[in-house]
């Protein structure tokens, strides 16, 4: 894309949002529907799109990616015109009569920066957020997934004007172009090294980031537990779309006396659902990168199950490792189908050892015991923690999503997104009378003893 070209849309974009049109709620409304009907209209070419980039079995297209999206559409459509209105908020009786209210109004012209792994999901999600809140948008899908990015800008085309929401397609100099320019707000899911670049260049404006990341998030198998089920959540979790997911279990910290069990049950889980073709029952790995990364890590603890590969297909059979707290898997984010397993002797350790590591955008932990439960929620630190099972809480609208510390800043999802992509200022009205003279000079003697009394009783 010629940089003509993209000032010419931005400054566009900057046109139709200092009109007012984006800002009324009909014009949202009919924007989100229009974008739900299109997505519907073309289904079946983003699932296509989905398997030829990711190999992704259409279930997990429809429910991960295509359905995901438009749930949201629906939470928010049902909900917009009460998130429009803000909320009151109790005012100082010193200035009664007061009203106070908190009105969210758009920020403006946002640029929304998607990753490969959801490409769709991880795309379309924020921009359903952003339309809510009344902005105008640049999406940059990944390029790693270059026919999801084609179909999505298809459906961007057929939804919008260049002027409403435009999408760059290519790779890193269509996004150092982008990053070289003003927006009102910068919305980035991916790693942390590229979220720290985002971060400096949009320090250049002091525009506002949200940074999606991910991290090694941890799961805690510690007390009484039902096996089979904390087997059958924490594998789901840990291998759905081939452990390409930000929230997947990237390790296990397990009672060393619930060890034995918990790789039994992981290894007659995996030949139940994987069988002997388990590449016809999930994602490929992205790339030949990423693919000789994770096979790299193979070799580097000892294999308990799997260790299998295809590298014409880009596919590494589900794998357990049984690892140490120096192993080479726990010193980056694995983002692929190992699960390497760490047993512990107490509650303790598990908690020390997830706090001597950066903050998880997810934990994850299994056990029937509540004191355990209270004790890993109050002395950790997570994005979200989840109590018996796994990665499912991105799917509740009602509850933000989002990291804490190299996980991440900001939240969306639902309210999240609206807000998110708002400002939510503060409007104040006061009539002209009862005007209280205590506020005003000279401040004699009097008007101390009697501002220190008002205070002391409403304050």
């Amino acid at each position: 894309m010629e940089k003509k070209q993209l000032l010419e849309v931005i400054e566009s974009q900057r046109k139709l949002f200092q009109s007012g049109k984006t800002k009324s709620l009909d014009y949202r409304i009919r924007s989100l529907k229009k974008l739900s009907q299109t997505i519907q209209n073309n289904l079946e070419e983003i699932h296509l799109a989905l398997k030829k980039d990711l190999n992704k079995p259409e279930l997990e297209s429809f429910a991960g990616e295509t359905f995901f999206v438009q749930s949201d559409i629906e939470h928010i459509l049902s909900n917009l015109k009460k998130w429009m209105k803000g909320k009151c908020v109790s005012s100082p009786i010193l200035f009664w009569p007061m009203k106070s209210r908190l009105r969210p109004e758009p920020l403006g012209n946002v640029l929304i920066i998607s990753p490969w792994n959801y490409p769709f999901q991880l795309l379309m999600s924020p921009l359903v957020g952003a339309i809510s809140a009344g902005n105008t948008v640049i999406l940059k899908p990944s390029e790693m997934a270059p026919e999801t990015s084609h179909v999505i800008a298809k459906i961007i085309k057929e939804t919008f004007s260049p002027s409403e929401v435009f999408v760059v397609e290519g790779g890193i100099p269509e996004t150092t172009m982008l990053l070289e320019e003003k927006f009102d707000h910068i919305f980035y899911t991916g790693n942390s090294h590229v979220g720290k670049i985002i971060l400096e260049k949009a320090s250049r404006y002091l525009t506002p980031v949200t940074l999606e990341l991910g991290g090694k998030s941890p799961t805690i198998i510690f007390g009484e537990v039902d096996m089979d089920v904390t087997v059958k959540r924490v594998m789901f979790g840990k291998f759905y779309n081939m452990g390409q997911t930000c929230v997947s279990p990237d390790y296990i910290l397990v009672e060393k006396k619930q060890k034995p069990a918990f790789v039994a049950g992981c290894i007659k889980y995996i030949d139940m659902v994987y069988g002997q073709n388990p590449e016809q029952s999930n994602s490929k790995i992205i790339n030949k990168r990423h693919f000789q990364r994770l096979r790299a890590l193979i070799g580097t603890d000892k294999i308990l199950y799997g260790g299998k590969f295809d590298e014409e297909n880009l596919f590494i059979f589900p794998t357990l490792l049984e690892s140490s707290e120096n192993s080479q898997a726990m010193t980056e984010e694995i983002f692929g189908p190992l699960l390497p397993i760490i047993e512990i002797d107490s509650i303790d350790q598990a908690i020390t050892f997830v706090n001597k590591k950066e903050k998880p955008l997810s934990l994850y932990l299994f056990t029937k015991d509540t004191q355990i439960q209270e004790r890993v929620i109050r002395e950790t630190s997570s994005g979200a923690i989840m109590i018996n099972d796994s990665v499912i809480h991105q799917t509740i609208k009602n509850l933000p999503f989002g990291g804490v510390g190299q996980s991440g800043m900001g939240a969306y999802h639902g309210y999240y997104s609206f807000k998110t992509f708002s400002h939510l200022k503060p409007v104040i009205k006061r009539p002209f009378y009862l005007d209280n003279p205590l506020r005003y000079p000279p401040y004699s003697a009097w008007k101390m003893k009697l501002t220190k009394a008002f205070l002391r009783f409403f304050g």
